[in-house]
């Protein structure tokens, strides 16, 4: 029961076509775990449901191991789908041998739905490569550059090779303005046929400028920027863009303007050049000591004053 369940946790997909990739990765390597790998990749051959085996002899063992571990793939993919078009994929994988499920037609069937090898396919892989830029410097771009190893690796294995220098080629075109000085110097290096450039100092040059960027947009009190890590970035804040692939910043931050300082991205009570008579024309920028509310000094705290007036009242009443 409890290997049942191991089983279903790390085999769980909801039929989501960018997550097949690491899907099926984990699904081979859980396969390899528990026996069955080389049956739904087609090393090994199933024997037919209603062939006798005789298992006093090596072969036969062999055979009924393979036929064991035919019907365990079966179950595990079975139970590991949430959607309905997986699921039917799965159901369907009969043969004629193989009446009650064939892993490996199944295996293969998921692979043509959700990696397709088909020249349609490495088109758009390869218009989702030329397309995808790193949109907003408030954008993690090591997470943008593994995004592009991915598509890289993908057009590979269709015969579509990109090498080492066309990415960083790539990268250093398709990243903010901000990054320009890095990006020249890193092209300078780029012209240096004895020393050559390579990705992951590519890579790092950019995480540092990206991390010195974002300490000093915070130190400024500006927020939004991308995720970190790479559990919660593709749904909170790195998204494909329109059919290309691109990346853009997706914010629930206010994209109006505020009238009064004609500035975009915040409304009135969010804005630091709100009129106050207290603070000598700006709105404090701070922390109540009071009630931890931020916006106002513990002198004018609201909630303050109410609760002194109530503890007046309270003295008045017990005279």
């Amino acid at each position: 029961m409890a290997d049942s369940v191991r089983s279903i946790r790390v085999l769980d997909f909801d039929g989501t076509r960018s997550k097949f990739r690491m899907w099926s990765m984990k699904v081979l390597a859980a396969a390899h775990q528990r026996g069955y790998r080389d049956v739904i990749t087609g090393v090994v051959t199933v024997p037919p449901s209603d062939e006798l085996i005789g298992i006093s002899t090596e072969n036969g063992k062999e055979l009924h191991k393979a036929r064991e571990a035919n019907c365990k793939a079966c179950s595990d993919l079975v139970l590991s789908y949430s959607g309905e078009i997986c699921f039917e994929i799965v159901a369907g994988a009969v043969t004629p041998d193989l009446q009650e499920g064939d892993a490996r037609l199944a295996w293969r069937k998921l692979k043509e739905k959700y990696m397709p090898t088909t020249s349609a396919n490495k088109v758009d892989l390869a218009a989702q490569f030329a397309n995808s830029k790193l949109t907003s410097w408030k954008l993690n771009p090591d997470l943008w550059i593994s995004k592009l190893e991915i598509l890289r690796t993908r057009l590979a294995s269709r015969n579509q090779v990109i090498d080492e220098t066309g990415l960083i080629i790539h990268i250093l075109n398709n990243v903010p303005s901000k990054y320009n000085n890095v990006v020249e110097n890193l092209e300078k290096r780029l012209a240096n046929l004895s020393e050559p450039l390579l990705l992951e100092e590519v890579r790092s040059n950019l995480m540092l400028k990206y991390t010195k960027l974002k300490l000093r947009a915070k130190e400024g009190g500006e927020k939004g920027f991308g995720s970190d890590s790479e559990d919660d970035g593709d749904e909170s804040a790195l998204v494909a863009g329109g059919g290309g692939g691109g990346i853009k910043w997706n914010s629930n931050k206010f994209k109006g303007f505020f009238h009064k300082c004609g500035k975009q991205g915040h409304k009135a009570i969010d804005c630091k050049e709100n009129d106050s008579s207290e603070n000598g024309g700006r709105r404090f920028n701070g922390k109540c000591y009071y009630c931890g509310v931020w916006g106002h000094r513990k002198a004018d705290c609201n909630k303050k004053k109410t609760d002194e007036a109530k503890k007046i009242r309270k003295c008045e009443r017990r005279r």
